[in-house]
């Protein structure tokens, strides 16, 4: 279906009909003469809008001389229902052309609740779902993101993955696609080049792309400027990438290793061209650990004496809280007071020493303390349930350490509660899934013992996650049946249908006890083995044996 010129009538029936525009302040100009990438997220317009990774890989795309970048999003419910019936195929945010006449298409996969809106946007551009089964006229389908770090469950189905940080691979791969005689050319001549897996290609092993330098080369300061409120209406600014610690639990450490840190210059650079280019009227620093970086209290000052007369409020996210009692509260005092935001994750000494967290309780109730001598208004604190070797008195001291947080503070104390899920390339990697009603149980111990606001837990999404992340390529063919049975927005606990998946199984011979359940511990190879990040996995091996033994008294295990 061609889509007329009165494309503007027909999303006012739709739900935030302005992520359907296009016309974003911004918004990226196809350039004549170039090749087409259009660069997708398989979520809602406003996900992929806060997202810093997908700016910045459209910044690259966009920013090379070959190639025009435009974007796409997953069609809200409404949205689909209307397409389908009125034949209508997925098509570019700024163009309106159809995604199946794009060179290449690439998608942002940043959670694994995102892999059946992946393959239901495959379905609406009138793409066939196996690659194999695309020809050489189709586009090239290709994939990247935290996601893709095991990248098998969706294998049969994706051309070529970039593993790891697309600054350092990226740009070689689109000047590979402008220099090659076709699709099958391109993926021959990729495989092979470090951060890339091409499913079709011979067996071998993928190392991770590493973008060393972090400078601001490939920084979008001038990315397109949302249309509707979307959660992250601000600039966000990456002070540092990877992180100093060691957490058994955290796969972020292992895809970005090494620690990395951009120096204040180069921070002071970003946020003057992003003011200038958006117009947002807030500062974000991002990372995984921005306390870590040994300028902070320098990059602070300066962000607030450029741009405390242009009204413009700087914020940090998550931060630990020894540094922020190490001269950051000062700082901080005369920034926005909104909230401040720990992870402290366990709260028993115990369980500390399991999952090599070294957050002492005492600074936690200390910074809360001084935050609300500060003038703050609300403090976030993030636990994880389900940790190996967890007891109770383990869950009860995380409903003390709230109590306790509350009673220093003497404000709100807004708590999320997180089971754990056992990530690939962790030293957890090893552990079974915990029964979902023993995790729900646990939540609602601290709920109601703490007497704090913490959101609910839907054990059947925590279900399906924890089955997808350590997936292999049988289990794509269940995600594509879930997608036929319906399953959409995974992620969005108002568009989640369990039942979906239940069919799903079924009709593969199979039932989500036998995925849940799977013994892990006695794997001795992965499926995400032919990856290697950072940290190998002999030593993630000792750091899980370490745990093991912090378990069972001291004993180390041979694992």
């Amino acid at each position: 279906m061609e889509y007329a010129d009165s494309w503007e009538k027909v999303i006012r029936k739709f739900d935030k009909p302005g992520k359907y525009l296009g016309t974003e302040y911004n918004a990226y100009q196809t350039k004549p003469g170039t090749k087409r990438f259009l660069l997708c997220f398989p979520d809602d317009y406003i996900i992929g809008m806060s997202s810093l990774g997908l700016h910045t890989v459209g910044k690259i795309i966009h920013g090379h001389e070959g190639f025009s970048c435009e974007r796409c999003f997953a069609p809200g419910p409404d949205m689909e229902e209307w397409m389908r019936e009125n034949s209508a195929g997925l098509v570019s945010l700024e163009t309106r052309t159809a995604a199946r006449e794009f060179d290449v298409i690439g998608f942002s996969l940043q959670y694994e609740m995102a892999f059946t809106n992946f393959l239901n946007m495959l379905d609406l551009a009138g793409l066939r779902h196996h690659r194999q089964e695309r020809g050489p006229e189709d586009p090239v389908i290709m994939a990247g993101g935290p996601s893709c770090i095991n990248p098998e469950v969706l294998s049969d189905f994706i051309d070529m993955f970039i593993i790891g940080e697309a600054e350092s691979v990226l740009p070689e791969v689109l000047d590979t696609y402008l220099s090659s005689r076709g699709k099958q050319d391109f993926l021959s001549k990729v495989t092979g080049l470090k951060g890339i897996y091409v499913p079709g290609a011979p067996a071998g092993e993928t190392e991770c792309s590493v973008y060393s330098s972090l400078d601001n080369r490939y920084y979008p300061y001038d990315h397109p400027v949302a249309l509707i409120d979307i959660p992250h209406s601000r600039i966000n600014i990456e002070i540092n990438r990877g992180c100093r610690n060691s957490c058994r639990f955290c796969q972020a450490r292992s895809i970005y290793a090494p620690y990395r840190e951009k120096p204040p210059a180069r921070i002071m650079e970003i946020a003057r061209k992003a003011v200038a280019s958006t117009g947002y009227g807030e500062i974000s620093l991002t990372s995984l650990s921005a306390t870590d970086h040994k300028d902070l209290t320098d990059i602070i000052d300066d962000l607030y004496y450029a741009f405390r007369d242009l009204g413009v409020s700087v914020m940090m996210s998550s931060m630990r809280p020894s540094g922020y009692l190490g001269g950051l509260s000062d700082r901080l005092t005369r920034l926005r007071k909104s909230s401040l935001t720990f992870a402290p994750e366990t709260a028993s000494e115990r369980m500390k020493r399991i999952i090599n967290k070294n957050i002492k309780n005492s600074d936690i109730i200390e910074a809360a303390r001084t935050a609300g001598l500060r003038g703050y208004r609300k403090i976030k604190l993030y636990f994880m349930v389900g940790l190996p070797g967890e007891e109770e008195e383990d869950i009860d001291a995380i409903v003390d350490l709230i109590r306790e947080v509350k009673k220093a503070s003497g404000i709100n104390v807004n708590t999320t509660v997180s089971p754990m899920i056992p990530q690939p390339h962790t030293p957890f990697q090893w552990i079974n899934n915990v029964p979902a009603e023993e995790l729900a149980g646990r939540i609602q111990r601290i709920k109601r013992r703490a007497g704090a606001k913490i959101g609910m837990f839907n054990e059947k999404q925590h279900i399906i996650e924890s089955i997808l992340v350590r997936g292999d390529r049988e289990l794509g063919k269940i995600v594509l049946s879930a997608c036929k049975n319906g399953a959409r927005f995974d992620q969005w606990t108002e568009h989640f249908d369990f039942s979906a998946w239940e069919a799903a199984f079924r009709d593969n011979g199979s039932d989500w006890k036998d995925w849940y359940y799977r013994d892990f511990g006695r794997m001795e190879k992965f499926p995400w083995d032919h990856i290697c990040t950072g940290i190998p996995k002999e030593r993630l091996r000792k750091s899980y044996a370490d745990a093991l033994g912090r378990m069972t008294g001291g004993r180390q295990l041979r694992i």
